[in-house]
């Protein structure tokens, strides 16, 4: 499930399933509110669920939901605004075909994306087109309506490749809680101003581990891109 979270999801899968068996007997919760509270399950997963398996007339509100509506009713308010979700959500719910909700909510996911494409839609094959006010003022590619985004914040970090003498690694996990929560890596931590890769890594190695050390030789260098922040790995 996407809305469990990429990184988490198989932790959050477990805690539910043991949510489940503890507080529902081991019977999957039927009620809308009771999904929202499982493990790592938000608005989005709860809804498609409740939805689709148990009626429930709730919408479901993601990217594709997003740019349907706004093109169609003309939404002006950017979608990554903070009343966005509660506005189109709203007006999600009102639109509800309450008899069939799942296949209303599939219905609408898939003509965002597979009509209502973010670029070049086919508005000829759009079953909506004749109440589209996107179509009608030909502002398909105007909407839906982003903030501006914020420059990307980039990195230099350095890492350690240490190795003891049966050939074993030195890795570290992340907190769980944090950013990659639980992944594993080599340690090592952001370079600070004025700062070497090698200083920053004698340095992090002894924050975290408590270890004096002398870094060796330069192995290589790595860049990583995410939509939150782009990382140069010395």
């Amino acid at each position: 499930w996407q809305g469990l979270g990429y990184y988490s999801r198989a932790r959050n899968l477990h805690a539910t399933a043991q949510q489940v068996v503890d507080q529902y007997d081991g019977v999957f919760p039927s009620h809308f509110k009771a999904l929202k509270e499982l493990k790592g399950v938000g608005d989005y997963t709860a809804s498609a669920i409740g939805s689709i398996c148990f009626d429930l007339p709730e919408a479901v509100v993601d990217g594709n939901v997003y740019r349907l509506l706004s093109r169609c009713f003309g939404i002006f308010t950017p979608i990554d605004h903070s009343n966005a979700f509660k506005e189109f959500k709203t007006l999600a719910n009102r639109l509800m075909d309450t008899q069939q909700p799942g296949t209303f909510n599939q219905a609408l996911m898939e003509l965002g994306q597979k009509i209502c494409t973010p670029k070049n839609p086919d508005c000829s094959q759009c079953p909506v087109q004749p109440i589209c006010l996107a179509y009608a003022n030909d502002t398909q590619a105007q909407r839906p309506v982003k903030k501006k985004k914020a420059k990307t914040p980039h990195y230099d970090v350095s890492a350690g490749i240490i190795r003891n003498e049966q050939g074993q690694f030195l890795i570290a996990q992340r907190p769980v809680d944090g950013l990659l929560g639980g992944l594993w890596e080599f340690p090592g931590g952001k370079i600070e101003a004025h700062e070497s890769p090698e200083a920053a890594l004698e340095r992090e190695l002894f924050e975290e581990f408590g270890v004096r050390t002398q870094t060796g030789g330069y192995i290589g260098t790595s860049t990583h891109q995410s939509r939150h922040f782009h990382i140069k790995l010395l």
